[in-house]
């Protein structure tokens, strides 16, 4: 799954290597495919609601919209490593948001690309002000 956390590591050692402090990025694999979505705000609501994009995307569009927003090529510079792949590995994640689309009228307001140049401009900001994001 490419979580929120799987996300960040990727961005963070993106803007690393776009700030020569990172020779490369490795990862599992690059097709694998799964949830990065943006809630944007708290949703207070009194049950349990999935906010989610409905769409599913690979750790490779994941690097080739971050590289390309950096204005580099992901491929000289991620590699893929078979020792980070996990035993367990599922490999399509789609959140569904159709209660909190229903029950709240939530709707997703930011688009992947967006979403990753908002997490790339946020990790660059932080490095370059020398705050360590993890």
């Amino acid at each position: 799954m490419l979580g929120a956390l799987d996300s960040l590591n990727t961005i963070l050692r993106i803007d690393r290597l776009a700030c020569n402090l990172e020779g490369g990025v490795h990862l599992a694999r690059a097709l694998i495919t799964g949830i990065t979505g943006f809630a944007g705000r708290h949703l207070a609501a009194p049950d349990d609601y999935v906010t989610a994009t409905g769409e599913t995307h690979t750790v490779q569009a994941l690097c080739e919209a971050a590289f390309g927003y950096l204005g580099l090529d992901w491929r000289e510079y991620v590699e893929c490593d078979p020792q980070f792949l996990r035993p367990a590995e599922v490999d399509v994640l789609v959140g569904d948001a159709s209660k909190a689309r229903d029950k709240l009228g939530w709707e997703p307001s930011v688009e992947f690309e967006e979403l990753i140049r908002l997490m790339v401009d946020a990790d660059l900001k932080m490095l370059q002000d020398g705050v360590t994001p993890f």
